[in-house]
């Protein structure tokens, strides 16, 4: 059970270099007004990793927004051949995120594509394999 708790969260994907996470997190989870988060959790690939995905107000009546924060830290002189070449965050669905707020949180965040999902129309943010990946933080506002 713990296991399959810990999949919907954290998915390490070794033959292809993938970490996926909160693929498996049910869209009411993420609706919660705190969101959902996992905090320093160790992956296959030896790296720690922490992502949140949380709504926020905006200010001036901008109603509410989402933010996604992902930390991935791997240990100093890790080859970058054994650590994630690729890091999805699965935001769910689509909807709400426009091509406007796509293209936005591209252009401020390196290495960052915004795809969508043929699975229930989801959105997954989808990051590149960093220099080192080591202390590597990221937050991006959708």
């Amino acid at each position: 059970m713990v296991n399959l708790y810990r999949d919907l969260h954290v998915l390490e994907h070794i033959e292809n270099h993938t970490l996926s996470l909160l693929h498996g997190v049910p869209q009411a989870w993420r609706a919660h007004p705190g969101g959902v988060a996992v905090a320093d959790a160790p992956t296959r690939f030896g790296c720690r990793v922490s992502v949140a995905h949380t709504p926020r107000r905006v200010p001036d009546g901008g109603g509410t927004r989402e933010r996604v924060e992902l930390s991935l830290r791997c240990p100093a002189g890790t080859p970058a051949g054994d650590t994630p070449a690729v890091v999805r965050v699965h935001v769910g669905p689509a909807a709400a995120l426009t091509a406007a707020r796509a293209s936005q949180a591209e252009a401020a965040t390196p290495g960052l594509a915004v795809e969508r999902s043929g699975e229930g129309g989801g959105a997954v943010l989808v990051f590149r394999r960093q220099a080192a990946w080591s202390g590597a933080r990221v937050s991006v506002d959708l």
